[in-house]
């Protein structure tokens, strides 16, 4: 059975630090006043730190349904938070992409199998090349600032500073995938994932040049594809398509196209009075 836990690693968490402290063994990190945990198992471990560190603020992020109904049975007051996480599925046959459901990834597909258009000239096309490594990180971060300024009315913006963060600090914490799309030597698009197991993979970050219309489609059904051939040898393979930040929008981007196993409720906690809180334990 698969589970959202199962994807919770330490390069996911890592995703989500920026410039702030890890704590110990990765379960979460300190920002200024608080302890924000992604590991339910140490709750009461960072309740006794508080003790003696004053009024600490503890948040507990991407807790499972399980989880949090177990934090339940503790009784503390809190407020909370519902996002989703939706894990897609993946088997040899969605490749095909045949039928009604897929025509929009056939579209994109076809609009890009003789390679990128000229923006000036739609007539010339320049060959698509997939590389595992960029020509050079500069190229990442002018297509993060461009990505920016094509969605600037965007409410992720602020994520810009978190991926630059785990690139420069983090990148090689775990078994990191990238894929980097080029035409005409200028990166495209690019999608960087961690492989969790022999069938998991979180999708950590990815971006594409909004000039080409639906190029993600592409994007991703190609990077998809890569994983099914380089890694998992045809096999059925599981990706978390990463939380939805409790936007509907979001949610129905993430599983407008692909085939999802489950879409995963997650909670973001907040324990409210960490100092009387303290009390009961």
């Amino acid at each position: 059975m698969v589970t959202y836990d199962q994807f919770i690693t330490k390069s996911l968490i890592a995703s989500y630090i920026s410039g702030r402290e890890p704590l110990n063994d990765f379960v979460g990190y300190k920002n200024k006043d608080e302890f924000v945990l992604f590991k339910f198992d140490v709750l009461d471990e960072y309740l006794e730190v508080s003790k003696f560190l004053g009024n600490v603020v503890i948040k507990l992020r991407n807790l499972t349904e399980s989880q949090y109904q177990e934090f339940l049975k503790r009784n503390i007051k809190h407020t909370k938070t519902s996002l989703h996480s939706p894990i897609y599925i993946f088997t040899k046959d969605f490749f095909k992409l045949d039928g009604h459901k897929y025509k929009k990834l056939r579209q994109s597909m076809s609009n890009f199998k003789n390679g990128i258009p000229d923006l000036e000239n739609k007539d010339i096309f320049y060959p698509i090349e997939i590389k595992t490594k960029p020509n050079n990180q500069q190229d990442v971060i002018d297509l993060i600032h461009l990505w920016k300024e094509q969605r600037k009315d965007a409410h992720f913006q602020f994520f810009i500073g978190y991926e630059k963060n785990y690139y420069k600090n983090f990148f090689n914490l775990g078994k990191n995938i990238g894929l980097y799309f080029y035409a005409n030597d200028v990166l495209i698009g690019y999608n960087v994932l961690e492989q969790v197991d022999d069938n998991k993979f979180n999708l950590l970050y990815g971006k594409t040049d909004m000039n080409y219309k639906r190029f993600f489609n592409y994007m991703d059904v190609s990077t998809y594809k890569y994983l099914l051939d380089n890694f998992v040898n045809g096999d059925e393979f599981f990706v978390n398509s990463g939380d939805t930040g409790g936007d509907q929008s979001m949610l129905d981007f993430k599983t407008k196209h692909f085939d999802v196993l489950d879409i995963c409720p997650i909670y973001n906690v907040t324990i409210d009075n960490t100092k009387k809180i303290n009390k009961i334990f």
